[in-house]
């Protein structure tokens, strides 16, 4: 039977895991919501993005909260220490991945109607594919699945090409003039965030694997170093 100690611990976890869970929701709806004020020149669910971006900065300052009751209240060692800075650090990036969507709303705002020329499809392919990134992180972080953290980090250098092969093609279609230059600019604005979703997805997995494992290596082939 669990201790009163052990009880407190997880209680404080589960309550951590909440609030990411509740940050993530928010997140990802702002996402799906930003993407469809651009392919459905939906000037009110733009606007209402820009608007929950304070929901999701409040949300954030909460869960920074818990984690650092949960440090003074538990003081951690090892993994539960670990468990508490990273998710401070992927509080972060989750904040930032939650400004994109802001921005990306702000952007379809500029343009209002997507003119038929552009691929509403590889917009649509390269949204779907940076929020299933950052709902696989999540679940990662949540399930403390470093396989699944490792092939989710896979998904960035996908998203990566596919958003040089929409850039070139935006680029193209302004060349030819099919489109204004006041369109080509928030559209590349566009794909460049989405794209840095999953640069803060990839983020979230290697805080991730350094959580669960004690390993961290910040940049792909520089050393693996093992700390607390």
């Amino acid at each position: 039977m669990p201790t009163h100690l052990e009880q407190s611990l997880q209680r404080d976890i589960d309550r951590i895991h909440a609030k990411v869970c509740e940050m993530r929701d928010l997140i990802e709806t702002s996402l799906r919501n930003a993407m469809t004020a651009l392919l459905d020149a939906n000037r009110q669910i733009a606007y209402a993005v820009i608007l929950r971006d304070d929901l999701i900065d409040e949300k954030e300052k909460e869960l920074d909260r818990l984690c650092l009751e949960f440090l003074v209240r538990q003081q951690p060692v090892a993994g539960k220490l670990r468990f508490a800075y990273s998710t401070i650090k992927m509080n972060q990036e989750m904040e930032q991945i939650g400004d994109y969507s802001e921005n990306i709303s702000r952007q379809a705002l500029k343009i209002g109607e997507l003119p038929d020329v552009v691929s509403r499809e590889r917009f649509k392919e390269i949204s779907d594919m940076s929020i299933k990134m950052f709902g696989d992180a999540i679940e990662a972080y949540l399930t403390e699945n470093v396989d699944l953290a490792r092939r989710t980090m896979a998904v960035e250098q996908a998203v990566d090409a596919l958003k040089s092969r929409l850039n070139t093609d935006l680029v193209d279609l302004y060349k030819e003039g099919k489109i204004p230059f006041d369109v080509l600019r928030p559209l590349t604005t566009i794909a460049r965030r989405m794209e840095r979703v999953t640069d803060r997805c990839r983020n979230i997995c290697m805080e991730i694997i350094y959580m669960c494992t004690g390993e961290y290596a910040k940049h792909e082939g520089s050393d693996i170093f093992r700390v607390l």
